[in-house]
């Protein structure tokens, strides 16, 4: 996707519709190796994010994310509301709701529509 986003027009596209993107990588995870200290928790990394953003003057950016970078993408729209214009989500965490039974999706067991 990297490359159609920045540059549209190797792909058939225009390029009026570029996009700066940047790409960072969760601290303890990846190319970022492993953390020096605790805490690097979702809000932690998303002000870190935040600020990622601010210092090369991005003042108004989306986010993208799935599995953990859904979280932080999520965390991120709140700590910087004010600079974001948009969040895509591919992984959505939800949680049963009382009374719920897994067994009821499948009757026939896993596997079984």
């Amino acid at each position: 996707m990297i490359g159609p986003l920045v540059e549209p027009r190797s792909h058939g596209g225009d390029p009026a519709d570029a996009f700066h993107l940047v790409i960072p990588s969760i601290p303890g995870f990846g190319f970022s190796g492993p953390t020096r200290e605790s805490g690097w928790n979702v809000k932690r990394v998303a002000r870190a994010w935040a600020e990622l953003m601010r210092r090369p003057g991005y003042n108004r950016y989306g986010a993208q994310g799935g599995d953990w970078g859904a979280g932080i993408s999520r965390a991120l729209a709140e700590v910087d509301r004010e600079h974001m214009c948009g969040v895509h989500l591919n992984y959505l965490h939800t949680v049963p709701t009382d009374g719920f039974d897994p067994k009821e999706l499948f009757p026939g067991g896993p596997g079984q529509a």
